[in-house]
């Protein structure tokens, strides 16, 4: 069996890949497919670009979609170290709840607890912690699980002891389901093809995961990287995982300031990937001849820094494919935004309000102005952006998820 790692720095050059592996006839036509994705947004955009590419020639059935985490926790059952962990949508409200126990009995269990004004929302970010702890550290849920307050190595500081005794509340009150789990678990991984697709990041208890998974059937990584080739260059070198290089720096072996900033954690998973790929290759694309088009290039290739006459060249180009807009408060940030947005979809009429997507540093600050703003009808046409807010914290939801938090606050006292 194999574990092939394709790397590409656009998920749009990985989708013919996962096509063609869907498209592949399995000897059992009840064998599912499951696809590890980092989102639910990156499972709804597959679907739908793959409803396109397919059209009335075919459909995708039988097709999971998992998280993650969910991947983490299903297959951990088949080994020897078992961890299952809550949704985040269930935990929050178990945190919630014993939260405001401790609260009423005059104690502050977490930090902060007592002074946040927003409960169910400070509940939530302790959940998505300890989602996340169960992806990238594993080792140390399962120390907590033992009654050991250590980081999965050594012991942890008096400041954070909060967190294994949280941990282990809220697992006694959720109940442990592994038990139950495992037989179903068993018979749907056991000849199911597997493919991640989109992820950036790989822990080493993922990656440890992914090679017992492969030493019984066939994996497709499907993995975005910056750098082309970066796989089989750890690869040649023979990477070491382990204490050994615990120390080493791997971004300070690139030469791109960008890539030495951004890329640690994604220059950790190629070289986790390495030690376990049976086969590597990188999807490489010719550079759009544009600002963006030459910055992707240099982080494609780890280019230095260009020299100064070049990068002035680069600026006199102004074809708008790099913008940088300074602006005085939040509101108008979003104004810019949504100007902009609208002169670059009426100057290319190929592009659509679903290829544009978002990335903003702070949801809750930005979330109730973006609808407002984005949704305004604008000149003598009535034009309005249709927006859709993937990720959106409880409270700043709606103003009835505000009325609700508050309800939840008076029920409890």
């Amino acid at each position: 069996m194999a574990i092939d790692v394709v790397s590409a720095q656009s998920v749009d050059d990985l989708l013919p890949i996962l096509a063609e592996r869907l498209q592949q006839l399995q000897s059992d036509p009840f064998t599912p497919d499951i696809v590890v994705v980092p989102g639910v947004g990156m499972s709804d955009w597959i679907q739908e670009r793959l409803a396109i590419r397919f059209g009335a020639r075919g459909i995708v059935a039988n097709t999971k979609f998992w998280l993650p985490n969910e991947f983490n926790a299903n297959a951990s059952l088949l080994s020897s170290t078992q961890l299952d962990v809550p949704d985040v949508a269930e935990m929050q409200w178990t945190i919630l709840e014993y939260l405001r126990e401790e609260e009423l009995e005059g104690r502050e269990p977490v930090p902060g607890f007592l002074l946040a004004k927003r409960k169910l929302s400070f509940a939530k970010r302790v959940a998505e912690l300890f989602d996340k702890y169960a992806v990238h550290r594993p080792e140390m849920i399962l120390d907590w699980n033992a009654g050991k307050n250590t980081d999965g190595k050594s012991e942890l500081p008096d400041a954070q002891i909060w967190q294994p005794i949280l941990w282990r509340h809220l697992y006694s009150r959720l109940g442990m389901t592994s038990a139950t789990r495992a037989p179903f678990v068993k018979a749907e991984f056991q000849n199911a093809r597997v493919t991640f697709f989109g992820l950036e990041t790989f822990s080493r208890a993922k990656v440890e995961l992914l090679k017992q998974l492969g030493e019984n059937q066939d994996v497709k990584v499907l993995h975005l990287s910056p750098i082309q080739g970066i796989i089989s260059t750890f690869r040649a070198q023979d990477f070491i995982v382990g204490e050994k290089r615990r120390e080493q720096d791997l971004a300070s072996q690139v030469k791109n300031p960008l890539l030495r900033s951004w890329s640690r954690s994604g220059l950790e998973s190629a070289a986790l990937l390495s030690t376990i790929a049976t086969s590597a290759k990188s999807v490489s694309t010719d550079p759009a001849t544009t600002v963006l088009g030459a910055l992707q290039n240099t982080l494609a290739t780890d280019a230095d820094q260009s020299p100064i006459e070049k990068q002035s060249e680069l600026l006199k180009m102004s074809d708008g494919s790099v913008q940088i807009h300074l602006c005085h408060g939040a509101t108008r940030q979003v104004e810019v935004m949504r100007d902009s947005l609208l002169h670059i979809l009426k100057s290319d009429s190929s592009l659509r309000p679903r290829d544009i997507l978002i990335l903003c540093t702070d949801l809750e600050k930005y979330a109730p102005l973006l609808e407002p703003v984005m949704g305004a009808r604008l000149g003598a046409d009535g034009l309005k952006l249709p927006i859709s807010i993937i990720e959106k914290s409880n409270v700043t939801a709606t103003a009835v998820a505000v009325a609700v938090d508050s309800l939840l606050a008076l029920v409890t006292g």
